[in-house]
C-alpha cells in the first residue's frame, strides 16, 4: 500500500506545482566548505524519501531534534513530505536538502505555520539538522544563509523568522548569533535532554534588519 503511494506521488510530483514556487530537484546553491568537500544545495523530490527517514532516524539516536530516540517510520516521513511539498507550492515554506555525492546529509528549512492566524501570519520558524560527519566546517551557516534568502524570495509575508533550540547547544547559539537572531527570552526546564532538564532558548530574526 505504501510503496503505491509513493509511486502515484512520483508520478505527479511535477503537476502538483500550483504557483511554481519550486520545482522538485532544482538546484539553489552549490559551495565548498571548510574541509573542500563540494554540497549541493537544493529543492526535494520523492524520492530522496529514503535519505530523509535515514536522516532522521541518525538525528533521532543523537537527541538533538525534536525526536529523542524515537523511529521515525518511512511512512511518517513521506506525509511530513507530502505536506511539505503543498506548503512550498503555496508559497508557506521554503525546505532545502545538503547533498554531498548524492549523499543526503543535511536539511534547512523556513516554514509559515501560523499562516491560517492573521495575528502570527507574518512569522516563520527555523530549523536546520546536520549530519554529525559534515559538522563543524561551515555547512550550518552557509545553508542557512541560502534558505533565508530564497525564503525573502519566496515567502513575501514573511517579516520575522523565530527558532528555539536546547540551551546545551553551544554551537547552536553561536550560528545563530552569526545569522544575526537576537535571544528574547529562556524557558527554565523547557526541555528533557539527555535525562536532564535544560533551558528551552527562543530567538527571532526580523527581516528589516537582515545584514547577511
Amino acid at each position: 500500500m505504501l510503496n503505491n503511494l509513493i509511486s502515484i506521488f512520483q508520478k505527479n510530483q511535477h503537476s502538483l506545482a500550483m504557483t511554481n514556487n519550486f520545482n522538485p530537484g532544482e538546484i539553489v546553491s552549490q559551495i565548498q566548505l571548510k574541509n573542500d568537500k563540494q554540497i549541493i544545495i537544493r529543492y526535494p523530490k520523492w524520492s530522496d524519501l529514503t535519505g530523509l527517514t535515514k536522516l532522521m532516524n541518525q538525528l533521532s539516536e543523537e537527541k538533538i531534534i525534536s525526536y529523542s530516540g524515537e523511529v521515525i517510520t518511512r511512512e511518517q516521513e513521506m506525509n511530513w513530505l507530502a505536506d511539505i511539498f503543498v506548503d512550498m507550492e503555496k508559497g508557506n515554506a521554503v525546505y532545502l536538502l545538503a547533498m554531498h555525492n548524492d549523499e543526503l546529509i543535511g536539511n534547512v528549512s523556513i516554514i509559515n505555520s501560523n499562516k491560517n492566524l492573521r495575528l502570527t501570519s507574518h512569522v516563520a520558524n527555523f530549523g536546520i539538522a546536520i549530519q554529525k560527519d559534515f559538522r563543524g566546517f561551515g555547512l550550518g551557516f552557509l545553508a542557512s544563509k541560502i534558505v533565508i534568502k530564497e525564503a525573502e524570495k519566496k515567502l513575501k509575508h514573511i517579516q520575522q523568522i523565530q527558532l528555539n533550540f536546547i540551551g546545551t547547544n553551544t554551537a547552536g547559539l553561536k550560528l545563530y548569533h552569526k545569522l544575526g537572531f537576537k535571544e528574547c527570552g529562556r524557558i527554565p526546564k523547557g526541555f528533557l535532554f539527555r535525562g536532564e532538564y535544560v533551558d528551552d532558548v527562543q530567538m527571532y530574526l526580523d527581516l528589516g534588519e537582515l545584514q547577511l
